[in-house]
């Protein structure tokens, strides 16, 4: 009830004014009420309240009026009392908006007739075809356009009916807009985006996989630059690596491949001073806050993606052009870096190394500055590295909240599932961080340099010692911390070599066996620690008694009164080292199993057996069975590993290039690869058996798209054909009826719920027709399927429409079933098979 009547405070401009007065008695006029029955305005208000409160009563689930068939009667007295059909709610929402969700067609068409229009929006400028559209109701958007609705109507953010099918993952409606001739690719809303970037931003997969069937571009810029590609990688990559066919095209008589790399990253850093004006450089069109479509496919760790014919040559290009000599040259830095460290740890015995002999050991010093030189460049590399990263994400993170909030901006009250996606899209833009803490390779580096300080710090401390004697205790710690910064700083030196190609897989194997590894040790300690405590105290220390001396004597009396030898087991006389002898015995190295029976024969027995089952037989074997599965499933993708390894790379080289090489890079992209063209070798001889199947799907393919133009044009001359016949059925050709005919023939429909109406009927002999010749053309398609052991499973086929209607109310089952569409659409990022958008032969 609440509800109902916050709905209900109307618009206070809808029925003010002259102007609204004359339209109004036109239209009673129209409708032949006569005038003792005109109302003032303030009855003309209560009236129009009264009917918005039976239609949205009657409409909500859970009010006292709700029910599947109108009350003409009392619709009728309210409209020739001189209620409006166009009165509108607090949302500016007249009763077309409300009939265009849940009502049966045949009450939008009376309506229509009686005086509403259909091309009244609301406050956000949305008209019955747009809230048709948004409720998947295919029905409901034919009528609505053929009796007169814009198809191409904006609301206030400059979206079309077929905008809000895309948004609301409305497969039906979007088919069916498609059908009756709306613009799919070509129209842009206030943000400059198309109904696929903005399928693609509320993550709805089922419209845009058709959009881009239907050959939408999925490259197309937004007002701020962003591709739709990017929001496609980031929440559907599926669909993003098929969109990506529309960049790479083959010739196959010219024997020939072009790539458009350009559209990739399509930023112009050259622009002109009017029509005739000089070329020049704009920096500011380089240094833009959003992400480009390799660092979208980077952060989401996209390998299908990465593994495309067209994203393998764009890393090319770039690598070959850019990246590969800085690439050498940080190679050749950190390996430099590394040679001075090892030779300084070398050179001489850790005893002496406090000593420097002057002249003879200036090179010493020389390798100590330069070592201390490379690190402090390191240092502050690492540094600037974080700060760029900081500022790119504080600005990426403004960027994307603004537009996050102009979309709000736009969501109506009553949809509010398109709010909550957006404020979670919106929190967790806020929450996140920057992405240099993703790195492992960062934290390694700086404990490297940590380990180097100290080292440092211990080696100064041994040289200056008071009295010039060096310390033996800082030049011991000294040199154990050094050389565990050795080990450290050589393995530091595959983050370098991580883009090659040759090394990319075996580094990322490396890193994958590392969790591996510390998943088994935490399993391993499930196990290592009771059993370390089961040992220690049967076995360990160096006072344990013979277990023949424990029976000689009996009691503890006698114990105190013999003097017995004690046995101690080798290696297990501190906990340490029984703990490491522990994990010797996994690896199954020797141990002193002569003492050990000599303390408890029986129990020493039990607890090597167990433990080497648990440990040497289970855990080994276990571990290895990992790491053969880790290195299979690496070794298998390696290409893809290595592409996206060496795009990492990549990312981090660009945002450490200078303004005139990123300028040199986009001026390539445009100049030189705007497409980019390669030669095409289809050798078939060395075709798979996977590709021959592809190439038999396309064929089904392309003879499924003509059975579906075929039905398509027969389905539109029958419905044009009905709709003719309807407007010419008792309504004098189109006009608009009486208010009394209207409704008596809406009542009738209500009690001949059942029936087909006469259209339909004239409709289903050509319709068995064109299923016939449907079937002939599915058993050729059969035959083809044979080829490649595919069988169809089934053929045509009757049934009802998902939204065949009973009565004069749209059924209860549809209307959860296209809700549930339009709000779970965006959980998925696959393609899932969508309902065709014409019903079969046995629809009503």
């Amino acid at each position: 009830a609440d509800a109902v009547s916050s709905l209900l405070q109307q618009d206070e401009h809808s029925d003010n004014g002259a102007a609204e007065d004359a339209k109004g008695a036109k239209r009673r006029f129209e409708r032949g009420v006569s005038g003792r029955d005109l109302a003032d305005r303030e009855e003309r208000r209560n009236l129009n309240r009264s009917l918005l409160q039976y239609f949205i009563s009657v409409s909500t689930p859970g009010s006292d009026d709700y029910s599947d068939s109108l009350d003409s009667q009392f619709v009728q007295s309210l409209l020739e009392r001189g209620a409006s059909l166009n009165t509108r709610d607090r949302y500016g929402q007249t009763v077309l908006h409300e009939v265009a969700k849940n009502w049966n067609p045949a009450v939008m068409e009376l309506m229509i007739r009686c005086g509403g229009d259909p091309n009244a929006g609301d406050f956000l400028g949305r008209t019955p075809l747009h809230v048709a559209a948004a409720s998947n109701y295919l029905d409901m958007c034919r009528l609505l356009v053929r009796r007169g609705a814009n198809s191409e109507a904006l609301t206030s953010n400059g979206q079309t009916p077929l905008f809000l099918a895309a948004k609301t993952d409305s497969v039906k409606s979007l088919l069916a807009l498609m059908q009756l001739g709306c613009q799919f690719d070509r129209v842009y809303d206030s943000r400059g985006r198309t109904p696929l970037y903005a399928a693609a931003e509320l993550d709805r997969s089922e419209t845009a996989a058709i959009l881009i069937e239907r050959g939408a571009d999925a490259f197309v810029k937004d007002n701020s630059g962003q591709i739709a590609f990017v929001p496609m990688v980031e929440k559907m990559p599926g669909l993003a690596k098929e969109a990506l066919s529309q960049l790479h095209y083959k010739y196959r008589i010219d024997r020939n491949q072009t790539f458009d790399l350009f559209r990739l990253f399509p930023i112009e850093v050259e622009e002109r001073d009017g029509p005739d004006g000089p070329v020049r450089v704009n920096p500011e069109n380089i240094d833009v806050p959003y992400y480009s479509a390799i660092r979208a496919i980077t952060n989401t760790k996209n390998y299908n993606v990465v593994n495309t014919p067209i994203l393998g040559k764009f890393l090319d290009e770039e690598w070959n052009n850019f990246g590969r000599k800085r690439a050498i040259l940080q190679v050749l830095l950190q390996l430099i870096t590394i040679l001075m460290w090892t030779v300084f740890a070398v050179i001489k015995e850790w005893t002496q190394r406090y000593l420097y002999v002057l002249p003879e050991e200036g090179y010493r010093i020389f390798i100590l500055i330069a070592a201390m030189g490379l690190t402090a460049y390191n240092i502050g590399d690492e540094i600037f590295e974080y700060y760029q990263e900081r500022r790119r994400h504080l600005r990426w993170q403004e960027w994307k909240s603004q537009r996050l909030e102009e979309d709000l901006q736009f969501c109506h009250p009553q949809c509010p599932d398109e709010r909550r996606y957006l404020e979670e899209q919106l929190a967790a833009v806020q929450d996140t961080s920057v992405s240099y803490f993703n790195d492992a390779w960062n934290y390694l580096d700086w404990l490297c340099y940590i380990i180097l300080l100290a080292a440092l710090v211990s080696h100064f401390v041994d040289v200056w010692y008071p009295g010039g004697a060096g310390s033996l205790i800082a030049a011991r710690w000294h040199v154990r911390i050094l050389a565990i910064n050795i080990v450290m700083l050589w393995v530091r030196l595959l983050k370098y070599i991580k883009p090659f190609e040759f090394f990319g897989p075996f580094i990322v194997m490396l890193g994958m066996i590392t969790s591996d590894l510390v998943k088994f040790f935490l399993l391993y300690l499930e196990f290592f620690i009771p059993f370390a405590c089961v040992f220690w105290n049967i076995l360990g220390g160096e006072q344990n008694l013979r277990e023949v001396d424990v029976v000689q004597s009996g009691t503890l009396n006698n114990y105190s009164n013999y003097n017995l030898t004690k046995v101690g087991v080798q290696h297990f006389d501190t906990v340490s080292n029984m703990a490491f002898m522990l994990f010797r015995l996994t690896l199954v190295d020797e141990y002193d199993y002569e003492s050990m029976i000599a303390i408890d024969q029986v129990t020493s027995q039990i607890l090597l057996g167990a433990w080497f089952a648990v440990s040497a037989i289970l855990f080994l074997n276990l571990f290895i069975a990992q790491l053969s599965e880790t290195f299979k499933s690496v070794y298998d993708n390696a290409k893809a590993t290595a592409s996206m390894q060496k795009a990492i790379t990549l990312n981090g080289y660009y945002d450490h290039m200078m303004l005139r090489s990123r300028i040199a890079f986009h001026r390539h992209l445009k100049l030189n690869c705007n497409p980019l063209t390669a030669p095409y070798d289809d050798d078939v001889t060395e075709q798979d058996s996977g590709e021959e199947l592809r190439k038999a799907t396309l064929q089904i393919r392309d003879t499924l798209d003509e059975l579906k133009t075929k039905f398509d044009r027969v389905y539109a001359e029958q419905v044009e054909a009905g709709a003719d016949s309807d407007d010419n059925d008792g309504s004098g050709g189109g006009r608009r009826v009486s208010l009394t005919n209207a409704l008596a023939s809406l009542a009738d429909g209500e009690r001949t719920a059942g029936q087909r109406r006469p259209w339909q009927r004239k409709q289903r002999r050509p319709m068995s027709q064109l299923e016939s010749g449907m079937r002939t053309e599915l058993e050729s398609i059969k035959s083809m399927l044979k080829d490649v052991a595919i069988v169809v499973s089934s053929i045509g086929g009757s049934g009802g429409d998902g939204d065949t209607r009973r009565g004069s109310r749209r059924s209860k089952r549809s209307r959860r079933r296209d809700s549930a569409a339009a709000a779970g659409g965006g959980g998925g990022s696959g393609i899932t098979q969508v309902e065709p958008a014409f019903p079969t032969a046995g629809d009503d």
